[in-house]
């Protein structure tokens, strides 16, 4: 169910965003179900799924960065 939320919130949000927000976007969509699992379900995070969180978290912070600096450069 959690997983099913994400997409349809992810989809819906593709017809108003630049490319380059949906990619970010589409990276972010795991940590999306464990957060509605988590604050929905009550379900506990388990120190994979915190981990990928973080990892996931950084990649996107990386990115996000590099591509500021290309639009901007």
């Amino acid at each position: 169910m959690p997983g099913l939320l994400s997409l349809l919130v992810y989809y819906k949000g593709l017809t108003t965003t630049k490319a380059s927000v949906a990619t970010l976007a589409e990276l972010s969509f795991p940590m999306v179900g464990v957060i509605i699992n988590w604050i929905v379900f009550q379900q506990a995070v388990t120190m994979t799924q915190a981990l990928g969180f973080v990892l996931i978290w950084g990649a996107l912070f990386v990115i996000s960065r590099k591509s500021q600096a290309v639009e901007a450069g």
